[in-house]
């Protein structure tokens, strides 16, 4: 009988584990995967924005580099400068650290965070969360940490007192301030001794070196110097301390006591950073008036090479910060733009992060996609090679004013000449770019006679082979031929336009017109616009879908309500709305902002914001209901509006996401399993389709009884379309239940029977 009883027992607690094994599979993959990946599409790459200015802090123990910049700290490779992990921030970084000691990131900060005030962030570099945060007395200037004892120096203006400077000394593992003095003095500057063990204050104004006890804040010696001096750096080897003199453009060698100068060396404009490289042994210098660093071998005290980091044609001070992998030598300097990496005396690689878009070009020969950063430069892209490719300068030198940093914008690629051409708004030029390279093979002049034209996005007409550019502010869409590299014609239009797309049934050109609430339709035959079509409200993108000829164009505003879009849809025979419908998910609004059409699989895509959260939703282009989403992510940091807009790479099969948080590629199906067949929308005078939630049933769009002079469309809500079904987190279905039951009742028939035999 208990034989009986345990083999009971044991094939009821299999059963039980053979129903539970699904559900708890996947809420494990629930927990594992951030990014929703089903069989609409799958994230390939998540690329967030890194908008400097950058400051980099290295961990010896795993060779990450940490990076803090606008809105965000990120955790990098160093090798490829791929992102391993962000968080968002709200912090005004002056300095990035980390404490090898305690083994906490600790980010300087002039504001933010949990207080209004000055502070320091400590962050687990484990979790990339902040687990604390304690206040500064003022604004800090500089700060280092002793690694010794893995305390945290900081020097900052008192805010009690505007000619008051402080120096405070803190134990990062409980946050507490050890010391604190003060000091007169415009801008103070601390450094560590690795020789004598000390803490070096020196300052603009103060005229003198100070060595303190890091334990106390007690000072052992002054030495006058008369001479404002930034950071020092300390030759572990001699003893010898290197002073940076921003005034004079030099840095003073001193012996190891600091009471003797051995030398100056005349290095680059406003020198401010130095740090020493433990295993060249050379001392590099951020000369922040020339974006460059001096590199210094303290052997014969000569500067042995100068490295330029800047962008072309910018003014000073793009270059921020300085750290080091002191096992292999490797220097990374942070700057506005850019991450560069030096090994020795040779500047190896530069990596220009994505700072946001919102257009793309790709090139089918090498894969490569450009995206114009909006600030004179175009990052180029391959997500079979990784983020920073290249990155292609396309500015112009105004010779009379000197200088000037240029935004870029649209971007097209031409496969007749195979050539990429970018768009600056500023200059009235549109860039022609070799792929191959990298190079600016001609600028292009958007000018048409005397009239002087500044150009927006680019559209490239496949039939004629001509771009086609709205100007800036300019009643005007000027014809640009590639071939020629000429602008050759000017469309009398309208300002305004956001988005075109090409018809190739007609061979039309249909243009969002927002602030009109219009679509123009621009003939390329005769380069004429000859006609409008109303019944919109504020349309913004539009896409094509070729297998019912019809457009659809993605509405800003929902006139009904005071939030959400809507999407309706064209037909080009007639030029007239068959069909509105107001775009929901999860029962509420939704606020789109791109639309695309997925060529593979016959799907539509929308971006846009819902409760602060960015979707990529997935709709079905016969009845425009959603059918699922692929991609969620809550806006964080100081992005404010982030304005998501999608673009398609046939070729790939790729998804681009541009916000101004960062770029997402998905890779969508083309599998038939999820394809779908849209069905031109008939016209007949049946009523709108009813919501209903079942696969197949939904009837087409109903007729528009809406003419181009302006009368109103009938929106039609959009509910979720049901999805595959899945099984909710947390809830256990009747099978497991009546198998725990099964389970509890044969343990205790089992004990009590083991209790009546032992009795």
């Amino acid at each position: 009988m208990k034989l009986h009883l345990g083999v009971a027992l044991v094939v009821s607690m299999l059963f039980l584990i053979s129903l539970l094994s699904p559900y708890l599979a996947q809420s494990n993959a629930s927990a594992n995967n951030e990014v929703l990946q089903n069989s609409y599409g799958g994230v390939i790459f998540n690329i967030p924005t890194i908008d400097g200015p950058m400051y980099l802090a290295m961990d010896p123990s795993n060779h990450m580099l940490y990076v803090a910049s606008y809105g965000g700290l990120f955790e990098l490779y160093p090798s490829t400068f791929s992102v391993k992990a962000y968080a968002s921030s709200s912090y005004s970084t002056a300095k990035l650290i980390y404490d090898q000691k305690y083994q906490k990131l600790l980010l300087v900060s002039k504001y933010g965070g949990f207080s209004a005030y000055p502070g320091v962030a400590i962050i687990n570099t484990t979790s990339f969360l902040q687990s604390s945060f304690f206040s500064l007395p003022g604004c800090p200037f500089s700060a280092v940490v002793d690694p010794q004892n893995g305390f945290l120096y900081v020097t900052g203006k008192e805010i009690s007192s505007s000619s008051l400077d402080y120096v405070a000394a803190y134990n990062p593992s409980n946050e507490s301030m050890l010391w604190s003095i003060k000091l007169v003095s415009s801008v103070l500057y601390v450094s560590y001794d690795p020789v004598s063990n000390l803490m070096v204050v020196t300052g603009v104004g103060l005229g003198k070196i100070i060595f303190l006890n890091p334990l106390n804040g007690g000072i052992t010696r002054e030495v006058p110097t008369n001479q404002s001096l930034c950071q020092v750096a300390v030759d572990p080897n001699t003893g010898e301390i290197f002073a940076v003199n921003s005034e004079g453009n030099q840095v003073l060698v001193l012996n190891s006591v600091g009471n003797s100068t051995l030398s100056q060396v005349t290095v680059g404009p406003s020198p401010t950073c130095i740090l020493y490289d433990n295993v060249t042994g050379y001392m590099y210098v951020l000369d922040s008036g020339s974006d460059q660093v001096s590199v210094i071998s303290p052997g014969n005290l000569q500067v042995i090479a100068t490295l330029n980091l800047g962008r072309p044609l910018e003014g000073p001070g793009e270059i921020t910060s300085l750290a080091m992998d002191p096992l292999n030598g490797n220097v990374y300097v942070g700057g506005k733009y850019s991450i560069s990496l030096i090994s020795g005396t040779t500047l190896l690689a530069q990596y220009f992060p994505y700072r946001g878009g919102n257009y793309l070009a790709y090139d089918p020969q090498t894969g490569d996609v450009f995206v114009p950063d909006g600030y004179r430069g175009v990052l180029v892209f391959n997500p079979s090679k990784g983020i920073g490719v290249n990155y292609v300068f396309v500015g112009q030198v105004n010779l009379t004013y000197g200088p000037i940093t240029y935004d870029t914008e649209g971007a097209v690629y031409d496969p007749h000449t195979n050539l990429i051409y970018v768009s600056e708004p500023a200059t009235g030029v549109v860039a022609a770019i070799d792929p191959s390279n990298g190079v600016v093979v001609k600028n292009i002049s958007v000018q048409i006679g005397s009239a002087k034209y500044f150009p927006t996005f680019l559209f490239y007409d496949p039939q004629n082979g001509y771009i086609y550019t709205p100007a800036v502010d300019s009643s005007a869409v000027v014809v640009i031929n590639p071939a020629t590299g000429e602008s050759i014609q000017c469309i009398n239009a309208i300002a305004g336009f956001k988005q075109m797309i090409y018809d190739p049934q007609n061979g039309f050109l249909y243009a969002t017109y927002p602030i009109g609430n219009l679509v123009f339709i621009i003939n390329p035959n005769n380069d004429s616009m000859f006609k409008h079509v109303a019944s919109f409200c504020e349309p913004y993108s539009l896409t094509y879908d070729p297998q019912n000829g019809y457009i659809y164009i993605l509405n800003l505003v929902n006139p009904n309500t005071s939030t959400g879009s809507t999407i309706s849809v064209l037909n080009p025979e007639t030029n007239e709305v068959v069909k509105c419908v107001a775009l929901n998910y999860s029962g509420m609004p939704f606020n789109g902002t791109s639309i695309v059409y997925d060529n593979a699989n016959g799907y539509l895509y929308v971006a846009g914001v819902q409760n602060d959260v960015i979707y990529v939703l997935v709709l079905n282009p016969s009845n425009l209901k959603v059918v699922d989403e692929i991609y969620a992510q809550p806006i964080f940091g100081k992005n404010g509006k982030v304005n998501p807009v999608l673009d398609y790479v046939n070729q790939e099969n790729d998804l681009y996401l541009l916000t101004s948080m960062g770029m997402v590629v998905f890779n969508t199906p083309n599998s038939t399993s999820t394809s779908v067949s849209s069905q031109p929308p008939t016209n007949s005078t049946s009523s709108p389709p009813t919501n209903s939630s079942s696969k197949g049933t939904s009837s087409p769009p109903p007729t528009n009884t809406t003419s181009e002079n302006g009368t109103s469309t009938k929106i039609v809500s959009s509910t979720q379309s049901s999805p595959p079904p899945t099984q909710n987190k947390g809830s256990i279905p009747i099978l497991p239940l009546i198998a725990i039951v099964i389970v509890v009742l044969g343990v205790v028939v089992f004990v009590a029977y083991g209790r009546r035999r032992s009795s």
